[in-house]
């Protein structure tokens, strides 16, 4: 039953993330400011059904730098965070396919402080999340912050993280 619930939630985060290409490919990275990083991929999901007091992952969020400068991501916070939605830990991992679901799959992160992004790398923020309580909990984006050099940046990312609680009432939508 639970690889079930997670091959429906890899799927969700598969058609985001197709979906985001198109917006990417359409649109770039309009609205965002200008600098070295850039979101390849924009995807705001309709949410997750997950249990409460259940971690979990989130890990759509993925910068890139498209410069050949080096970059060090300092750190990285939900914009909005809801209370009862608490913030694990975040970490960054190349991309090996944009996925949310339950789980705790910590398997070849780096924590996200002090991580180096090479020149036109692209790493996935990878949110370890758990919510209090039953309800729904959307953060409204994801803030980094980094550095060039000597010189200290930051960027509101628009991507929401939505989680709805108990599993079994939003598993098959409404969340």
């Amino acid at each position: 039953m639970f690889r079930a619930k997670a091959k429906a939630a890899m799927v969700v985060g598969v058609a985001g993330a197709v979906v985001g290409l198109g917006y990417w490919r359409t649109h770039g990275s309009r609205g965002l400011p200008p600098g070295p990083l850039a979101l390849p991929v924009y995807s705001s999901i309709t949410g997750i059904a997950i249990d409460s007091k259940v971690p979990f992952t989130f890990a759509q969020a993925v910068l890139w730098n498209k410069t050949n400068d080096p970059v060090v991501v300092e750190r990285a916070a939900l914009v909005g965070r809801p209370p009862g939605m608490q913030v694990l830990g975040v970490y960054v991992r190349v991309p090996r396919g944009l996925a949310i679901g339950p789980g705790t799959d910590m398997t070849g992160l780096s924590p996200v402080a002090g991580y180096p992004l090479a020149a036109r790398q692209a790493v996935a923020l990878v949110f370890h999340l758990s919510v209090s309580r039953d309800g729904v909990f959307q953060a409204r984006g994801v803030r980094v912050w980094y550095r060039v050099g000597s010189t200290h940046c930051s960027l509101i990312l628009p991507q929401d993280v939505k989680a709805c609680a108990p599993q079994a009432r939003y598993l098959h939508g409404g969340c």
